[in-house]
């Protein structure tokens, strides 16, 4: 992300993930700071190194770097993501199609209401989607889809 100043562009270097791998990792991409606390919390609980990205907000001045091709560490180091950024976004919907390209290596478990899911169902192919709010579904979505799938070293 690319944190915007009226004068110049300062960049925002997310937090790298720490070494050595400890646990799975699984990023989570929430805009709604309570819903993201909740969700990362859920998931440190249950046994996963957890990274956090806001997303993309113009009105604090945050861009993302990932539809313009510029990687994202916490992006590349996560083993899962849990996309629940809106997907009413034409850049979220860029993100998300980015994540999608390396879905095999990476599942993505998509936060979407049924509205949502199914306007952009062609985003969602291969995706694990989940209802908002749905964190009793959460830790079993990301247990599956990690299933079987060995933590890089």
């Amino acid at each position: 992300m690319v944190r915007r100043s009226k004068t110049r562009q300062v960049p925002y270097v997310p937090n790298e993930w720490p070494e050595p791998r400890l646990e799975p990792r699984v990023l989570v991409e929430e805009t709604d700071e309570v819903g993201r606390w909740a969700t990362v919390r859920l998931l440190e609980r249950s046994g996963f190194e957890v990274g956090e990205c806001p997303g993309p907000d113009a009105t604090r001045g945050w861009e993302c770097p990932i539809p313009r091709g510029v990687t994202c560490p916490l992006v590349e180091g996560a083993d899962a993501i849990v996309f629940s950024l809106s997907l009413g976004s034409e850049e979220n919907r860029a993100i998300l199609g980015t994540h999608r390209q390396t879905i095999l290596e990476r599942p993505v478990c998509v936060e979407a209401t049924g509205p949502e899911a199914f306007a952009n169902r062609h985003l969602l192919d291969g995706c694990r989607v989940l209802s908002p709010g749905g964190l009793g579904d959460l830790v079993p979505e990301v247990v599956s889809a990690l299933k079987g799938r060995p933590m890089d070293d």
